[in-house]
């Protein structure tokens, strides 16, 4: 997994030589638009930021997320548990929270120390805990008003 930009073009690059597949300049461009984002992520996004300045296609960005996955620079998560998929860059940490509003779809994410250590000192039969994602799913502060006001 690689923290810095530097690092994921380095580890892109022995991954695509590894599996005699093209360093395509889309491929680094994507990458680098990746890595500067602190947040969660769709394909759909990164080709509406991208396709003014770069020319892409949705399948190009598949593809490249695919390959992202393989050599794991990201990690994908299904945050309403059917149909919106996001990536995220890989990290070394070995936790990682998030809540989710499932009237708007913002996606945040949390710390939480105590949570951390409670799940990672629980004993599992034949297993060792050695990272975990917790999504909680409920209703942002905004969404909760809008649907109070709508039930007056």
């Amino acid at each position: 997994m690689a923290e810095n930009l530097e690092a994921a073009k380095e580890c892109l690059t022995a991954y695509l030589t590894q599996k005699k597949l093209s360093k395509t300049p889309a491929r680094y461009k994507i990458l680098e638009f990746i890595y500067s984002l602190n947040k969660p992520f769709n394909a759909e996004l990164i080709y509406e930021q991208l396709k003014g300045s770069y020319r892409l296609s949705l399948a190009t960005i598949y593809n490249t997320l695919s390959i992202f996955l393989d050599s794991n620079l990201i990690v994908k998560y299904h945050y309403d548990g059917q149909t919106s998929l996001y990536y995220e860059k890989a990290t070394d940490s070995a936790f990682h929270h998030l809540i989710v509003c499932s009237n708007c779809g913002m996606v945040r994410e949390f710390t939480d120390v105590r949570l951390r250590n409670t799940i990672h000192a629980r004993t599992y039969k034949g297993f060792k805990a050695i990272r975990h994602t917790l999504t909680v799913y409920g209703l942002c502060n905004k969404c909760s008003k809008k649907i109070k006001n709508t039930n007056k």
